[in-house]
């Protein structure tokens, strides 16, 4: 859970009441074992289908949060996904987090001190571990990173985005869920290249509530804008559900995969022109046509 800029009083109780949210959830339904192959690594579950895949999504999971349990937490509401998409659900390695306690938990970098970060020093090995996810699922998929996505839940879509923004590779899309873009997001940033466009047409979509106790609204949609000036991101959507909090809703799985399932679907193949036959396929002279005088 989390998503957190510094260590406010309230902080641990905010944790603890989002790991209370997620009892709500029932245990992902058996359908999974025959639709997809699920795998689990260090830090990593995965969802396979089992007919194939054609597209991956990246899912980076909040503080405090394994890769198995947001995995099953999103998985389980939903019973009818596009088997077209392969899952990696990704946690952070844990460790010591000023924010909550010194609690040992999943976390991506320090979130006390996330003013304070730098992407070349604190985030460096995180970033190190999603890149190289990254590049295992593009070989999958013949090298063609504009199949892969990247996204994740509060500090996991802070660091998947700014993952998208750093990476050696342009990838297809970007996807947020209570995401915070931090001050570090727009000082690491604000120094670059204005010529370089590359991610311009890459679809970026944050999904925010607007009842978030750790992201102000408009003070996120500011940010945004500012992110956007900075790295030229022309097609970014930012929606905020205005009852929910710094929560997972149940259906939010869903919503990433219809915003995937619309950039990916082929485009129409347009009609060939219709043939029309020549007018003299066999070269013979037509009945009307004159004949030829020769000259006396």
């Amino acid at each position: 859970m989390g998503g957190c800029v510094s260590s406010e009083p309230d902080r641990l109780d905010i944790y603890k009441t989002g790991i209370k949210h997620f009892s709500i959830y029932d245990a992902p339904p058996q359908l999974s074992g025959d639709v997809y192959t699920i795998e689990g690594g260090e830090n990593t579950t995965t969802y396979t289908p089992k007919k194939g895949h054609t597209h991956t999504i990246i899912f980076l999971t909040g503080m405090g949060c394994t890769s198995t349990w947001q995995a099953e937490a999103l998985m389980g509401e939903n019973k009818a996904f596009p088997e077209h998409f392969k899952l990696v659900f990704v946690s952070a390695a844990p460790s010591k987090c000023e924010a909550v306690a010194n609690m040992i938990i999943p976390n991506w970098f320090n979130p006390s001190t996330a003013e304070e970060v730098m992407l070349e020093v604190d985030l460096a090995d995180s970033l190190d571990v999603i890149y190289k996810i990254v590049e295992e699922e593009a070989q999958v998929l013949n090298k063609d990173y504009s199949k892969v996505f990247l996204g994740g839940y509060s500090q996991g879509a802070t660091t998947a985005l700014v993952a998208m923004l750093s990476g050696p590779h342009t990838i297809g899309g970007f996807f947020g869920l209570s995401t915070s873009v931090h001050k570090f997001l727009i000082k690491s940033f604000s120094d670059k290249d204005p010529k370089d466009d590359k991610y311009s047409k890459i679809p970026f979509r944050i999904y925010n509530g607007g009842k978030d106790q750790l992201n102000d609204p408009d003070k996120t949609k500011e940010d945004i804008d500012k992110l956007k000036e900075i790295c030229q991101l022309t097609n970014f959507q930012y929606e905020v559900e205005a009852a929910r909090g710094h929560q997972i809703a149940k259906n939010e799985l869903k919503k990433i995969y219809t915003w995937a399932s619309v950039i990916t679907a082929p485009s129409p193949v347009p009609a060939p022109p219709a043939e029309t036959a020549p007018e003299n396929p066999t070269g013979d002279k037509k009945e009307d046509e004159p004949k030829k005088v020769d000259n006396p």
